[in-house]
């Protein structure tokens, strides 16, 4: 018995497994900040047949086109909501939603494209060891995307299914309630994983990790994004029946005497254009989100990352394109916005 020798099972882990756990992305750690990386040496016949550089330099080349477009684009329309004049006195909330979702699309530019775009998608690279940290980024900022186009839709519901209580229910305090969950509720996410992500235990850290991203995936991105899309498919129909409404009263045979006609009063009819703006972006946003879908689903199925690494970069680009396009569904759908882009350039915030 004194010269058996002890099992030593870390000798049936391969290599590429054993120091791809020497950093944080484990396996398991799949969801928003749990891409499953091969940084391995790239003289393993694994890593060439995983790791092609070529493709990181076109996706990166990409990803910065689309970073600079997010940041100018969402600059300015932060700039136009906040000294836009009439944009700034709006009685409704939705512009105030609408400035957060933008200041959440320039820190996903800010913070996913050089930190996790750049080193954590593919080949080693000489910060890929701190992907710990920049997968924490990308939880929190595309977490808050989800989150702010929520409180978007929210407010959308009330201003349209509950015209007579808005004012009420979307209160100064409540609509700073909101704002706070917004935002700190994705930092806490984000947070909790790394609270056991440096155990010592990669087995257990796996597991643990795996066990989150099915409650991340299905209770903060599937279940948001499709009550999301159910409430503004409902708002669309509501449009759409309010508008054949006001049509038929305005035909000669139609009673006019005490009817308002909201589409051709302006206020309602800005109103009206807002909230099919703040609709598309939404939409926009549900069907970027498509492609991130289908690759974690792949994921949590076993499909091997070389098979689907395109759909991985592929992805992340279909969101940083879907910011980059808010600003210009505002500007093509909100008259007030494009008024109030005019006065910002011409330095007049009245």
């Amino acid at each position: 018995m004194e010269g058996k020798r002890p099992l030593n099972f870390t000798n049936l882990i391969p290599p590429s497994i054993g120091q791809q756990t020497s950093n944080l992305s484990v396996p398991g750690n799949l969801l928003l900040g749990g891409d499953l990386l091969l940084l391995t040496d790239t003289t393993s016949s694994d890593a060439h047949s995983y790791c092609d550089y070529s493709l990181d330099l076109v996706f990166l080349v990409v990803d910065a086109f689309l970073g600079v477009l997010i940041l100018a684009g969402n600059l300015f329309t932060c700039a136009v909501f906040i000294f836009g004049g009439n944009l700034r006195r709006s009685s409704s909330y939705m512009n105030v939603f609408l400035l957060s979702l933008s200041v959440s699309d320039i820190l996903l530019a800010l913070i996913v494209i050089p930190s996790y775009g750049s080193h954590c998608t593919g080949c080693r690279h000489s910060l890929s060891s701190f992907c710990w940290m920049f997968e924490g980024g990308k939880d929190y900022t595309f977490l808050a995307s989800v989150f702010n186009l929520s409180a978007i839709s929210y407010d959308r519901y009330l201003a349209v299914f509950k015209p007579l209580l808005y004012s009420i229910q979307m209160s100064p305090r409540r609509v700073l309630a909101l704002l706070l969950l917004v935002w700190v509720l994705p930092g806490m996410l984000a947070a909790l994983r790394n609270t056991w992500q440096h155990m010592s235990d990669h087995a257990l850290v796996a597991r643990i990790n795996i066990n989150y991203t099915y409650i991340l995936l299905f209770v903060f991105v599937i279940i948001p994004i499709t009550l999301v899309s159910v409430v503004n498919f409902r708002i669309i129909q509501a449009i759409k029946k309010q508008s054949r409404r006001v049509k038929g009263a305005a035909t000669p045979n139609g009673t006019l005497a005490g009817i308002t006609l909201m589409l051709r009063d302006t206020h309602e009819a800005r109103r009206v254009k807002g909230t099919v703006a703040c609709v598309l972006v939404v939409a926009l946003f549900v069907t970027c989100w498509l492609p991130r879908a289908c690759y974690f689903f792949l994921r949590l199925s076993g499909r091997p990352e070389v098979e689907i690494r395109l759909l991985m970069k592929m992805s992340v680009s279909f969101l940083l394109f879907q910011s980059s396009l808010n600003p210009v569904v505002y500007s093509f759908y909100r008259t007030d916005f494009r008024q109030a882009a005019k006065r910002v350039l011409r330095c007049d915030g009245r």
